[in-house]
C-alpha cells in the first residue's frame, strides 16, 4: 500500500492508470483456497484501488491463471479491468461479459497459440470471435500471454491490420457476431 501511495506521489499528475500486478492462480484454478485470497490479499487490493480512484486513475489487475474462483471479487472491489484472461486457464472475455456485462473491463484473452499457428484463416476467426467482447466498449484488445518469438513479425501485422478492421464501431463481425 506504501508503494502504491508513493508511486501516486512520485508520478505527480502524469499516471493515466494504474496496474496491480498479482498472480494467484494456475491454469485450473487458484493456487490456493480461494477464502485465504479473500483474508489475506482482498483487503488490499480494495485499499490500492480505493487508493487509484482516490486519484482518478483506473486500474487493471494482472493476473494469470483461471481466477473464476475469486472473479466476482474483482467486481465487488470496483476493479476496472482484468489482464490477461488466459485462453489456455478457460478464461473467456466473451463468456464474462455474456455473464457481467459492463460491471468490468477485459484485455486480453487473445489465445497466444493461434497466433503461434500463423494460420491466417485461424487466426481470423480468433480474432473477430473475442471482439465480441467489446460490444459495449469496455474490452481491450491483447494477446493472453507473452507474445513469443513463433509469432513472426507478418503474422503480427496482419493481426494488428485484423483489429483496424474490424475492431472498429459499429462492430462488424459477419458470421463471427455473437449476441452479448
Amino acid at each position: 500500500m506504501d508503494c502504491t501511495k508513493a508511486q501516486i506521489a512520485a508520478a505527480d499528475g502524469l499516471l493515466d492508470g494504474f496496474v496491480i500486478w498479482g498472480d494467484v492462480a494456475y491454469k485450473q484454478t487458484m493456487l490456493f483456497d480461494p477464502e485465504y485470497w479473500r483474508e489475506y490479499f482482498k483487503p488490499w487490493v480494495k485499499a490500492m484501488i480505493e487508493e487509484c480512484h482516490k486519484h482518478n486513475l483506473p486500474v487493471i489487475y494482472h493476473g494469470c491463471g483461471n481466477v473464476s474462483l475469486i472473479f466476482e471479487d474483482f467486481i465487488e472491489m470496483g476493479l476496472d479491468a482484468y489482464n490477461p484472461l488466459e485462453v489456455k486457464a478457460d478464461m473467456d472475455a466473451v463468456r464474462l461479459k455474456k455473464m457481467y456485462g459492463d460491471k468490468i473491463g477485459y484485455c486480453g484473452n487473445n489465445d497466444i497459440q493461434v497466433w503461434e499457428t500463423g494460420d491466417k484463416e485461424y487466426i481470423k476467426r480468433e480474432i473477430l470471435k473475442k471482439l465480441n467482447a467489446a460490444k459495449r466498449g469496455g474490452f481491450i484488445f491483447q494477446s493472453d500471454h507473452s507474445v513469443s518469438s513463433a509469432v513472426s513479425g507478418q503474422t503480427y501485422d496482419y493481426i494488428v491490420n485484423l483489429v483496424r478492421e474490424y475492431g472498429k464501431y459499429p462492430l462488424q463481425l459477419g458470421e463471427f457476431n455473437l449476441e452479448i
